[in-house]
């Protein structure tokens, strides 16, 4: 064992046998050179795909047709400015509860009122359930749920409930024609306040004829699935008077048809001739147009009663 001297550092080496150095050099040479010597792919052909490769886009084939767009209602609820129609004082409150489609409870300063929307109505969710009222409700509180609002007035101040009758406004987006635009509201005329009458009526035009929201036609056929170009297009319970309509291009013999008040069960005998495309005024009592000639009204202002539309065969054709 060699000693070491302080400071010293100690290395061992192991001397390689004489002539092992050329042998490695030449064993290395061998390999490289049978490494160029080696035949490469023919042209055409892939070399093998990694194993973690990414998937190829998707591309749509040139013979595939997209679907179209749908097309937007034609009277839009979000406005630049107030609709010529309203005119009323306005107040500012915050939406505290949804009640249904056409019903909200706000807080104006620090008091809560309850809100029922002028010119519309929806399917009820509530006491009773319609066909398509948990959809017009789920529309309003998406539309409305803790938004701040501004409410326009018309006429009258509350109805015989004493809700505070209001065009509603969330931002720019009237929401009184939003409901009635995509379809989940039906315009309706409630004298005297109907300054929006017009435009609310027309936006239904437009969701009905584009099968929007409750106008689809899966979603509100008919009781007895029978088609008839004869519907209820307005139903104003103050004053007394249903409105119905011929869809059709040909005269419709209304001999048969009967108009009834569901809660009270009053039956109107219809009569006439109605024109192809025309309105028909029925009056529950005396009116322009069609007359029933009850004694007194039939319509209940307090309770659900909606006016129901039947054929000279006894089928229900429509309800309002």
């Amino acid at each position: 064992m060699p000693s070491i001297k302080p400071g010293e550092n100690l290395t061992i080496t192991h001397p390689l046998k004489p002539g092992l150095h050329l042998r490695i050099w030449i064993l290395a040479f061998a390999l490289l050179l049978l490494a160029a010597c080696a035949p490469l792919p023919r042209a055409g052909t892939s070399l093998p795909a990694a194993t973690d490769t990414l998937p190829p886009a998707t591309t749509i084939p040139t013979n595939t047709t997209l679907p179209p767009t749908t097309s937007l209602p034609l009277i839009q609820p979000t406005l630049a400015g107030l609709p010529t129609c309203i005119h009323g004082p306005t107040e500012s409150g915050l939406v505290v509860k949804v009640v249904d489609g056409d019903t909200i409870r706000v807080n104006i300063n620090g008091q809560e009122f309850p809100v029922r929307y002028i010119g519309m109505d929806t399917p009820e969710s509530t006491r009773q359930h319609e066909a398509f009222g948990k959809e017009a409700a789920a529309q309003n509180k998406a539309l409305v749920a803790s938004a701040h609002v501004r409410l326009y007035s018309d006429t009258s101040n509350t109805d015989a409930f004493g809700r505070l009758l209001r065009y509603v406004f969330v931002e720019d987006v009237f929401i009184n024609l939003a409901l009635v635009n995509l379809g989940y509201a039906e315009a309706m005329e409630y004298p005297p306040d109907t300054a929006c009458a017009s435009l609310l009526e027309e936006a239904e035009t437009n969701a009905r004829a584009q099968g929007l929201g409750m106008w689809a036609a899966n979603l509100l056929p008919t009781p007895t699935g029978i088609t008839q170009p004869v519907r209820i297009t307005a139903v104003n319970k103050q004053a007394e008077y249903v409105i119905i309509h011929n869809d059709s291009n040909a005269p419709i013999d209304l001999k048969g048809w009967k108009l009834v008040s569901e809660k009270g069960t009053q039956v109107c005998d219809l009569g006439g001739s109605l024109p192809p495309g025309s309105d028909l005024q029925i009056w529950s009592q005396v009116g322009p147009g069609f007359s029933c000639y009850f004694p007194g009204p039939i319509w209940s202002n307090s309770a659900v009663d909606p006016a129901v539309l039947y054929n000279p065969q006894g089928q229900e054709i429509d309800r309002r």
